[in-house]
């Protein structure tokens, strides 16, 4: 088996085909790793808007009428005065979950219908602003939220 020499002619040709062909697959995996997270970015807060929902219902559920320990809530209302849950402090247990994420575009919205008292229901929706970070994966900002309803027990 005879060897070909490669000619010097066309070794100067090839220089810099390795840089070139590096910065144009580097450049591929970085639009797709970008991407990647900015998608990942969405799933991982509508993920946070199910669980925090689906929480603060559990949490209300117990934190009724019946769970208050003082006699007058018209001065101090909520848990901090011995009162039921308000919407105050269902914003504040969802915001206590949030890791990782920017606490001022999460919108808490609390319904109880008729009241607060064992047996009426307690309707949590949790909604997220998702900004992209790139651009690459997603273009504009993504509302996403996600709602629990439980039936109060305290």
């Amino acid at each position: 088996m005879v060897r070909i020499p490669v000619s010097g002619r066309r070794r100067t040709r090839q220089k810099g085909n390795t840089l070139l062909e590096l910065g144009l697959c580097f450049t591929a995996f970085l639009l797709l790793t970008f991407g990647a997270i900015d998608f990942a970015m969405c799933v991982y807060s509508y993920n946070f808007c199910y669980y925090s929902a689906r929480v603060a219902s559990r949490w209300v559920s117990v934190h009724g009428a019946s769970s208050a320990t003082a006699s007058d809530c018209s001065a101090n209302p909520g848990i901090a005065g011995g009162c039921a849950a308000n919407s105050s402090d269902v914003s504040s247990k969802v915001s206590a979950l949030a890791v990782g994420l920017d606490t001022t575009k999460i919108t808490v919205t609390t319904t109880w219908t008729p009241d607060t008292n064992p047996g009426a229901e307690a309707n949590v929706t949790v909604a997220y602003t998702v900004t992209p970070l790139t651009g690459l994966g997603l273009k504009n900002s993504v509302n996403v939220s996600s709602s629990s309803q439980m039936e109060m027990v305290h």
